[in-house]
Order: C-alpha cells, then structure tokens, then sequence
C-alpha cells in the first residue's frame, strides 16, 4: 500500500500522536486493583477529507487481493503491573484542577487564579432608594379552631323566654314590696298553734286610739318607759293611761345601754314606772344599736351592768325581769350568765327558734306590723306570741305581778 495515497486530517494526525507519542510518565491512569485494558486497533477515519478514494468494483473473474494492515512503528508500551496494596503510597487529597498534568491540546498555557469577590460595602438604611427601604410588617394572627354554629333561635321562643324572665322580676318586685309594707311576711306563726299574741309600742305611733288598737288581736302589750340613764319615751305616760282603759294585760321595757351603768339606769326606769301592781313584769331589750353594731363591747362589761340592773329591779318590785334579745346578743351575752334563771323574749324575724337551742319564753316574729288605731301610718310596730300551745291563763300565770286564780 502507498503511503502517499492515504493522507488523514489535522484531527486524526493529532491523535495519533497524542495516543503513541505521550510519555507515560504523564499518563493518569487508576490500575489499582483492575487488569489494564488492551489497547482498541487504530482504525482509519472515514468520511473526512484525506481518506483514500474508493476503488472501482473489479471486474468478473478477477478478484485482487485485500492488503495487509500496515504495521505499527510505535506500538504502545502495556503499563507495569501495580504495586501490591500494602506497599502503595497513601494518597492524602485529590489534587486541584490547577496542579493536574496538561492535555497536549491545552499546551502549557499558565494556570488561572481564582478572583475574589470584591468586597461590598455598607449602606445605611437612610440612604437607600424608597422601594429598597426596609418596611415593618405585622404579624398575621394564625387562624384559631373553627367554633360550632350556633344555631338561630327562634324569634318566637326568644321573645316567650324575655316574657317569663321579666315575670319573675316583677314577681319578685311585688314580694318585695309587700314586705317592706307589711302585708306579707313568710314565718307568720298560725293563730291556733299560737293564741296569745302581743305588740310593742313606741313614741314613733303617734297618738293611739287604744280602743280601736286593743281590738287587732292581741292579748297584751308592752310600752317603751326609759332607755339608758336618762331618756324617757315622749308618749309615755300618755300611751300608759290609754291602754289602762282597756282590757290589754300592759306591761313597760327598758331599752339597755351597753355604755352605761346598770344600776343608774335601774333607777331611772323605777323614778318613771313608780308603782307596778296588776301589771305584766317589767322587761329589759338587751340589742345592739348605732355605733355597738359595729364596734361589739366586751362581754365581761356588758354582763357586768345588766346584772346590776336585774338586781336593782328585784330587790325594788320583788321579781325577776324578762330579757328580750336577739340571737346575736343571746349567743355572746346571754346564754351562759342568764338563760338557766330568767325568762327569754327572742326576736327571730325569718325562722322560727328551736325551743331546745335558745328556751324561748316569748318570741318576737315580725318587726313590721300596719294596722288601724295610731296616728302615724308610715311606721310599724313589733308582734310577738306566747309559746305554742299555752293559753291565756298560763301567760298570766307566769307573767301578771301579784296574779291571783
């Protein structure tokens, strides 16, 4: 075959060379473990300008014989086996792309530096453009749980429940105003479980029409005569005298002063009772007013005077007083010093008193009584019954000074 007849481009001729003419010492190739692969046969390119021109079909019967390949001067050398595994070096780190052999194309054109950034420089808020400016935004709240759905009352049923609510109110209204009158009270006691009956009468009355006033069943009465050491009640005397004229079993009280001296006080309401014969027993009121509701004097002192007083009285009538409290004053005052030896007159206006906790004698029900006979309609007065079931006569029995069947 001649050689001048097969001529190969710039691309191919480039390499060939590169493949046989490369040292191997710049050759990187990775034999670690692997059996190196036989070199591919060189192969001439076709379809490019340089290749050889096609030969003309032979003709029939004259067949030429096929040329033998060139052979190659420059055959490449078989790379050496590799070293055995523990006498290969350590390889620390992949080199950088910088510090790898050259490709005969790339020549031995020097390595590029990689540039660094350059530096950016600071530029305060105020001096950037409107729509660079940094701008607050709030917070979007997260949406809660989803409530249930009410569900639409009907107009009707709303308005029937706006109609009981506003019954109930004016229900409750009118008991309230039927109270403060006196016309209704809760624990009115019935009159046959309780036939003696009684009121309390003071100068706020006005002038009484005893006639008229004794017929409100009631059996007896008790009149205000003195409180303290020096206050005597304005209508008195004239009250003394209208109630005498009837058929009322009277009887005249003391309001006790907790501040003041007993047996002073013992005599004051002596100087204006005087003389107590066919009268009902004289009674103390033993309740805290003005300033000792709230400032609650010392129960030494306060047992102290009204024994003084209970003795005075004694000693001037020849009997024992009845003790009218509540059960406020009962519980400090009176229960350990004076509820085994005199009479107790309770006041209790919303419960009846158990018998067995406070020994009751009288009982004081309802502090707002309206009724015909008195001059001052504004103002009430004080009833109270005898103990359940006693009659009459055992009220005079235990009550009526000099009392004879």
């Amino acid at each position: 075959m001649n050689k001048d007849n097969f001529k190969l481009d710039g691309s191919a001729k480039n390499k060939i060379n590169h493949e046989f003419s490369r040292p191997d010492d710049t050759k990187r190739v990775n034999t670690a473990g692997k059996r190196p692969a036989a070199p591919e046969p060189r192969r001439a390119p076709t379809g490019v300008r340089g290749t050889p021109p096609r030969r003309t079909a032979p003709t029939q019967g004259s067949r030429p014989k096929r040329p033998a390949p060139p052979q190659r001067e420059y055959p490449p050398q078989r790379p050496e086996q590799p070293a055995p595994r523990s006498e290969r070096p350590v390889q620390r780190r992949k080199p950088s792309p910088d510090q790898r052999p050259l490709t005969p194309q790339q020549g031995t054109a020097p390595s590029k530096k990689r540039r660094r950034p350059a530096p950016t420089r600071y530029i305060p808020p105020e001096q950037l453009p409107p729509y660079m400016q940094p701008q607050e935004y709030e917070p979007v709240p997260e949406p809660g749980p989803e409530l249930p759905k009410k569900r639409k009352k009907h107009r009707l049923a709303k308005l029937l429940f706006r109609i009981a609510v506003l019954g109930v109110v004016v229900i409750f209204l009118n008991v309230l105003f039927l109270y403060y009158r006196g016309e209704l009270w809760l624990n009115e006691p019935r009159k046959r479980d309780y036939p003696v009956r009684g009121a309390v009468v003071t100068e706020k009355l006005g002038k009484i029409d005893w006639d008229r006033f004794a017929g409100q069943s009631m059996s007896f009465a008790y009149i205000r005569a003195t409180s303290g050491t020096e206050r005597t009640d304005n209508r008195y005397k004239e009250n003394r005298r209208g109630a005498n004229g009837t058929d009322l079993l009277c009887g005249y009280y003391h309001e006790f002063d907790f501040g003041k001296d007993g047996k002073k006080q013992a005599e004051h309401y002596i100087r204006q009772v005087e003389d107590l014969d066919g009268k009902l027993r004289p009674m103390v009121k033993v309740t805290r007013s003005g300033l000792y509701r709230i400032y609650a004097p010392k129960k030494q002192d306060v047992v102290k005077r009204l024994q003084a007083f209970i003795d005075r009285i004694e000693e001037e009538y020849g009997t024992d007083c009845i003790i009218q409290c509540d059960t406020d004053c009962y519980e400090r005052y009176i229960e350990k010093d004076f509820s085994e030896y005199y009479d107790i007159w309770l006041i209790s206006h919303f419960t009846e008193p158990e018998m067995k906790e406070y020994g009751w004698t009288l009982w004081e029900y309802n502090p707002r009584v309206r009724s015909a006979g008195y001059s001052n309609k504004k103002k009430y007065y004080c009833m109270s019954v005898f103990q359940k079931s006693r009659s009459l006569g055992s009220f005079k029995k235990d009550f009526l000074i000099d009392y004879e069947e």
